[in-house]
């Protein structure tokens, strides 16, 4: 959902490209890792917060919906008239408003009811995939709306790996300093680095 989403998932800024596969990278082992215990319960919380979802929401489209409101109001009469179209028209207006944020708290419901329902290993599994490269697990992870996720169960990881990801993007926010630039830079370019050894590695043995 945007309005649960960091600033740091910023896909038009070309360091965040850069950096985005290193933290899926963490999150991937971090869930492999995980304690599936600790995984069940963040899902079971997240589902809980639901609500809370939909109320934030609410409250970043309330410009939309005023104006939606006003809409109405001045056309009324005329849409009285329009009978049942206008009801079509009122819920079209409120599924555009809304698309966003329905297909996020959806998307959330689903992982997380997976999660509870498989102990936790779907987690497991998405880590593991990604790793492998798998096209399902891959598109899960690279969509915009796995963000939320992908923040909030990083505190289910081991610190290793929590601590990995925090400083990744506390490099990343403050990369426009210089001296912290070199030091992002440095971390990325190791991360493609060991990247491309570990390719070449894995090549070397299927054959």
């Amino acid at each position: 959902m945007k309005n649960r989403r960091r600033n740091y998932f910023d896909h038009d800024n070309p360091h965040f490209k850069r950096l985005h596969p290193m933290l899926l990278d963490i999150f991937s082992t971090g869930m492999i890792e995980a304690d599936r215990k600790k995984l069940v319960i963040a899902s079971i919380l997240a589902i809980i917060g639901i609500p809370y979802s939909v109320i934030l929401a609410i409250v970043f489209n309330l410009i939309n919906l005023v104006i939606l409101g006003v809409s109405l109001l001045i056309l009324w009469s005329h849409l009285m008239a329009l009978q049942p179209l206008a009801t079509v028209l009122v819920y079209t207006a409120l599924l555009a408003i809304f698309y966003r944020d329905i297909k996020q708290i959806l998307l959330e419901l689903s992982i997380n009811s997976l999660a509870i329902i498989s102990g936790g290993r779907f987690f497991g599994w998405l880590g593991a995939g990604f790793l492998k490269v798998n096209l399902i697990p891959s598109t899960i992870l690279h969509s915009r709306y796995m963000e939320a996720v992908i923040v909030y169960m990083m505190a289910c990881a081991p610190s290793e790996n929590s601590t990995k990801f925090d400083n990744a993007v506390e490099l990343y926010t403050r990369a426009h300093d210089e001296k912290t630039k070199l030091e992002f830079d440095a971390m990325v370019s190791e991360y493609w680095r060991s990247r491309t050894i570990d390719d070449s590695g894995a090549s070397f043995e299927s054959k």
